[in-house]
């Protein structure tokens, strides 16, 4: 265990990756068990403006498991979704940090994959959930945050395909992808109509 531990940078940073006006990337700090996600203004230096979005060691604090695979920012910058899993199946419970006032919302998605891609309104999300049995990713659901009800916009019913949610570069497109062992298909859905798929 202390030759793994002193193989491993402690306190490090990733490279940050540019979105509109911001670049976004995560720090690990020596002693601490878990990322930090920050941003800072592109082209500025780390040193003087580096913003902290979401320590997940302050959030961690007395949980046995406690996992944060990812931040996605909305496409304004005010919000991050971030996807939390408490038991180590997999099972994810989104939640959304309004980062203008510091507070996560109401809104929360629990019991699905950590795979969400904001509609272009910065309101809207949608996200794959999985077969609670064989864990496959299956359904795509839409939301508009602060609005009851989600509405599920495709179901995968052949078991040897599962389905997940990426945006394009440019964000002017949201792709979805049907996937199997032997063969892919890509479709894709303009995120200016954030209501239809």
């Amino acid at each position: 265990y202390a030759e793994m531990r002193g193989r491993i940078k402690e306190a490090d940073v990733s490279a940050p990756v540019k979105d509109g006006p911001y670049e976004y990337y995560r720090r690990t700090r020596a002693g601490e068990d878990y990322p930090v996600f920050c941003r800072k203004k592109a082209g500025a230096p780390i040193e003087t403006a580096e913003e902290t979005l979401l320590d997940v060691n302050v959030l961690a604090k007395g949980q046995p498991y406690f996992s944060v695979p990812a931040i996605v920012p909305s496409p304004d910058h005010k919000w991050i979704a971030y996807p939390v899993d408490t038991q180590g199946r997999r099972f994810y419970t989104w939640r959304f940090k309004n980062l203008e006032t510091g507070k996560d919302a109401d809104d929360r998605i629990e019991s699905v994959t950590p795979n969400l891609v904001w509609g272009s309104d910065s309101r809207t999300v949608f996200y794959t959930a999985q077969n609670p049995d064989t864990l496959r990713s299956d359904r795509i659901y839409k939301r508009e945050l602060g609005k009851a009800g989600d509405t599920l916009l495709m179901f995968e019913e052949d078991e040897t395909f599962s389905l997940g949610l990426y945006p394009a570069l440019t964000k002017k497109w949201i792709f979805i992808e049907v996937e199997s062992t032997l063969s892919t298909e890509i479709r894709s859905h303009h995120p200016e109509a954030a209501i239809v798929l």
